[in-house]
């Protein structure tokens, strides 16, 4: 490992399976003929690329202060709701995806993962 704490591995690891969810959602849900396909599309990439970012944000070379980094992972949390709300994305997938976002803002808001995102990943 790259001198990453633990907790900070974990969380990058559940933002990686978010991203996963998040493409499996895409391809399972795909459903060309209707007319909000355009926008169930970009719903799914959109949370697709949130949960990539917080994935390489937990990396060596990240490049967010934790306040954006925790605000990031709420944005994770919140889309999927959103997305649930205006009916474009299953409950299952969005209970996933805000319970991955969950263990990742429970995970990083120690002060060990503080400390090695402002201090020590540099």
């Amino acid at each position: 490992m790259d001198g990453r704490p633990k907790n900070v591995f974990i969380a990058s690891i559940l933002a990686l399976l978010g991203a996963l969810t998040a493409l499996a959602g895409l391809v399972i849900y795909m459903d060309i003929g209707t007319d909000d396909f355009i926008v169930k599309t970009a719903l799914y990439l959109l949370l697709l690329i949130l949960f990539l970012a917080v994935a390489g944000s937990l990396s060596k070379d990240g490049q967010w202060s934790w306040r954006f980094l925790i605000f990031m992972e709420v944005l994770c949390g919140v889309f999927p709701v959103v997305a649930y709300v205006l009916e474009k994305v299953p409950i299952f997938i969005a209970a996933v995806l805000v319970a991955l976002a969950c263990l990742m803002i429970l995970f990083t808001v120690s002060g060990k993962a503080r400390r090695w995102v402002e201090i020590d990943r540099v």
